[in-house]
């Protein structure tokens, strides 16, 4: 019921807000449009300037993230490693024919290995090769030491035979066969790991009873102060010891033990043709110290091994 009253007040109102009298004024419909444009025009600049702020917020939030990060990492990393700068200008192989060498009084059985130096490009070069057996850090027996020339880039040889070091070395003990080769300035070792076996080795009982005669033979043979020596040995077969079916183990004047009866059996016809042939039965004998104790065993002749 108040319609008709209302819009007359409101077009009232709208006229009286945008008449204007003065000159060169324009009439209320074009005053409403150009007012609308200005808010348009005004709307249009407050886009583009938050427009430009969220552009500029983005671009400080990436560089931040990727070149802040980076230069926060770079500063407080911990650097990379160097590689390594020199490397060896020689290549040292060592091979070797298996990792169990055997004690032999056999001169045809050796243990086989070689030793391959050259440059890095390939080619020979003179060196200087120390082949020796180590027991971790400590060396127990040397084996040799070889000069190669200029032209020959490899070493083969063999270890074995009647007065072969490793008759030195403890059987059954995890050690290491080891090339040192010295060429071009540069040192390079080369490991082989090894355990010496003893094919047959023998007990020889009775040691107790001439324990001053074996330390007296194992000082007097022992001058790298190694933990085994060597040394030969005479199988004899005297009256006292027919009678009582066994064979003595001497040194020297030094009678050392005895083999068993079962041992002394096996070799009885060995030592009787040696003799007959005008041959001494010797055989190698191996002398193993462990703290006060002395253990002491021979080969059996190269006949009854394998």
């Amino acid at each position: 019921m108040h319609t008709s009253f209302i819009v007359p007040v409101l077009l009232e109102r709208a006229h009286t807000s945008f008449v204007d009298t003065s000159p060169g004024a324009t009439s209320a419909p074009e005053a409403l449009i150009e007012e609308a444009r200005r808010r348009q025009r005004r709307r249009r600049r407050t886009g583009v300037l938050a427009l430009g702020l969220a552009a500029a917020i983005a671009a400080g939030t990436y560089l931040a993230v990727h070149v802040g990060g980076k230069s926060a990492s770079t500063q407080h990393a911990r650097p990379p490693a160097r590689a390594a700068t020199h490397q060896s200008p020689i290549r040292v192989t060592l091979t070797a024919q298996n990792h169990q060498p055997r004690v032999s009084n056999s001169p045809t059985a050796h243990w086989g290995y070689c030793v391959k130096v050259t440059t890095a490009a390939g080619k020979s070069v003179a060196s200087k090769i120390l082949l020796q057996i180590v027991s971790g850090r400590t060396p127990v027996v040397g084996v040799g030491l070889v000069w190669l020339k200029k032209g020959y880039d490899h070493w083969c040889a063999g270890v074995g035979g009647e007065a072969s070091v490793l008759h030195g070395v403890p059987p059954g003990k995890k050690l290491i066969f080891q090339a040192v080769v010295r060429a071009q300035g540069v040192t390079v070792k080369r490991d082989w790991p090894i355990v010496v076996r003893c094919p047959i080795c023998i007990s020889v009982l009775g040691t107790e009873h001439h324990r001053a005669e074996i330390k007296k033979i194992f000082d007097t043979s022992n001058r790298d102060n190694r933990p085994v020596v060597t040394a030969w040995a005479r199988l004899d077969v005297a009256e006292v010891d027919r009678a009582a079916g066994t064979v003595s183990v001497r040194i020297g004047n030094y009678t050392v033990g005895h083999l068993t009866q079962t041992d002394s059996r096996r070799l009885h016809p060995w030592i009787e043709r040696r003799r007959r042939g005008g041959l001494a039965p010797w055989t190698n004998m191996l002398i193993t110290r462990s703290g006060g104790d002395y253990r002491v065993e021979v080969n059996l002749p190269a006949t009854f091994q394998p």
